[in-house]
């Protein structure tokens, strides 16, 4: 199957998240303190509340339009033991009341002191069903799922590790797009999806450690980000093998390799192991701490630092609620996205 010009509904960025700082905040904060009610303030046009039921966040600032959440900031829950940045988080919702990206671009770089770009998402939506979609692409050695409806029908399949502690680089998602709209009831911004027989959303979402070699500006070339998206998935199917584009990846820097997905040589995956416990060792036999090194070389992933600040308890670290908290993590719902504020299908 071949997937022509014709054929393709919408191409966009579809989500963003950027790491930096809020100018504002503390007038937010004030603000919703002392007004309870409609919350048209600082931002015009905008409703602000805020929302303490974050995990591993303090609480989000959440920005509605039109009566729709469009941006969500995440402020991080203070520990003395860890320090990082906050983020802004742009929904899929935004791209469909501000048709213009650039509105987009603009608000963040006015309202934020920006880090980086921690995830955005390249979304392209075809008019075929979903089930010849998954048709096309190649049976893959690489980890993967698929997911399936009451009737046993392809409904999401995804590319590459979904556990973002196990992949920091790229995710390719692929589900039924007029599903997804009618779950989460976003009828009103979507009409004319409905009246489409089939559609498709075929996603790339480009993670933390290729994200932040972007810049968030140029997020606004279409056609730079259409030959990004297109380089990447042409690696899995020849569905788009039509279009003619530039070969275009981001600068993959100090690629790591997760001792995790070494499960295929149990023995370099144990020596490994073994090395790195004796280092410890002998790091802690001359006074110092290799999670203390760690820390300050920033070498750790977002959630273990998550899960040691959850895990302390009356200034000392627990063994044990370490250990219950990285269970829980791992047992969450398979259905159920890495971001609570976007749940898919």
């Amino acid at each position: 199957m071949k997937i022509k010009q014709s054929d393709i509904y919408n191409f966009w960025v579809d989500y963003i998240e950027v790491l930096g700082t809020l100018n504002k905040l503390n007038e937010i904060n004030f603000w919703i303190w002392e007004h309870e009610g409609n919350k048209y303030t600082l931002f015009p046009g905008f409703k602000l509340r805020r929302d303490d039921r974050v995990t591993n966040y303090a609480y989000k600032i959440i920005f509605t339009y039109k009566e729709v959440d469009c941006y969500a900031y995440h402020v991080w829950q203070e520990n003395w033991a860890i320090t990082t940045v906050d983020y802004m988080a742009v929904y899929g919702t935004a791209f469909t009341l501000f048709p213009e990206l650039s509105e987009i671009v603009h608000f963040i770089e006015s309202e934020m002191s920006i880090s980086k770009l921690r995830r955005f998402d390249l979304a392209t939506d075809v008019l075929f069903n979903i089930k010849d979609i998954h048709k096309g692409f190649r049976q893959l050695n690489q980890k993967w799922s698929i997911f399936f409806d009451e009737q046993w029908k392809v409904q999401t399949f995804y590319i590459w590790e979904k556990k973002k502690a196990n992949n920091r680089y790229k995710l390719i998602r692929v589900y039924n797009k007029k599903d997804d709209i009618l779950v989460k009831k976003r009828q009103k911004l979507f009409p004319d999806y409905l009246k489409q027989k089939d559609v498709t959303r075929v996603e790339v979402e480009i993670r933390a450690e290729l994200a932040k070699t972007c810049t968030l500006n140029s997020l606004l070339d279409r056609s730079y980000m259409f030959d990004l998206f297109l380089t990447y998935i042409s690696l899995h199917t020849k569905m788009f093998s039509w279009f003619k584009y530039e070969v275009t990846r981001l600068n993959q820097v100090n690629k790591k390799v997760s001792i995790e997905d070494l499960k295929v040589d149990e023995y370099l995956r144990e020596r490994y192991v073994s090395i790195f416990i004796w280092y410890g060792k002998a790091i802690i036999e001359m006074w110092g701490c290799p999670v203390d090194i760690l820390l300050r070389k920033w070498h750790l992933s977002d959630d273990t630092t998550k899960d040691i600040a959850l895990s302390i308890r009356n200034w000392e670290f627990r063994q044990d609620v370490y250990e219950f908290g990285l269970n829980i993590r791992s047992a969450r719902d398979i259905f159920s996205n890495d971001d609570e504020d976007e749940i898919l299908f």
